[in-house]
């Protein structure tokens, strides 16, 4: 599974933030019948946060923002119902469903060191096809230590991160061996000069449970480049 996305944040005013997410997906497997590619754009996601609480104080010990937010997953991506009945449903760019989610994300920071972490709640609705994929909860608590210099900022970061899904619906049924669980430790580091930051981060599996363990997940890394308007 490999994605490509552009992504924004713009400030609207000092405590509402909108998000975008593009992401464009191009996939690939090995079956018994030789290999097995899609591609295309993905599913696009809109997302606002509202910051309900921020240290405003510059004496405080601790520095902490708490936001909370919801969105939606909007249906473009494509989505083949030929694949429902495979080892791995998920193998779509798209689900073909209008999907809804709600999310929090808690920063807490003394001096050089912090602690982000996070969770959301994605509802996922049936598409044309009669097809509903599970319910989805991610989570993730990332530690982080901030290296100033004069030009450059380092950031090296360690954490977890999980995903539980419920069980696939067709038909108003639910799938057998299609919920699952999985859980990651992660490292990686930012750096950032000016208004451009550049990202590395790597993932690897600590235990797990998909689709009746029929599906392994593997290591996976991600590069992120960020650009500051």
């Amino acid at each position: 599974f490999n994605t490509i996305q552009a992504w924004g944040r713009i400030p609207v005013g000092k405590i509402v933030q909108l998000s975008v997410q593009v992401p464009y997906h191009f996939h690939n497997r090995e079956l018994t019948t030789g290999r097995q590619e899609i591609s295309g754009l993905g599913d696009i996601t809109l997302l606002g946060f509202y910051t309900i609480a921020q240290t405003v104080n510059d004496t405080s010990v601790y520095a902490h923002t708490l936001q909370i937010g919801g969105g939606v997953k909007a249906p473009t991506g494509k989505y083949k119902a030929d694949n429902n009945g495979s080892v791995n449903p998920s193998f779509q760019v798209g689900t073909g469903s209008w999907d809804y989610i709600a999310a929090a994300e808690y920063v807490l920071r003394r001096k050089s060191l912090g602690l982000n972490t996070m969770v959301n709640y994605v509802v996922k609705t049936t598409n044309d096809k009669e097809y509903r994929f599970g319910n989805q909860f991610n989570y993730a608590a990332t530690f982080f230590y901030v290296i100033e210099q004069p030009k450059l900022t380092i950031v090296p970061q360690a954490g977890i991160a999980g995903e539980v899904y419920d069980a696939n619906k067709q038909f108003g049924e639910a799938l057998p061996d299609t919920a699952g669980r999985a859980l990651f430790g992660k490292a990686g580091v930012e750096a950032g000069l000016g208004k451009f930051s550049l990202g590395v981060n790597g993932m690897l599996p600590i235990s797990q449970n998909l689709t009746g363990g029929r599906v392994e997940a593997n290591y996976r890394w991600s590069v992120n480049f960020n650009y500051s308007l």
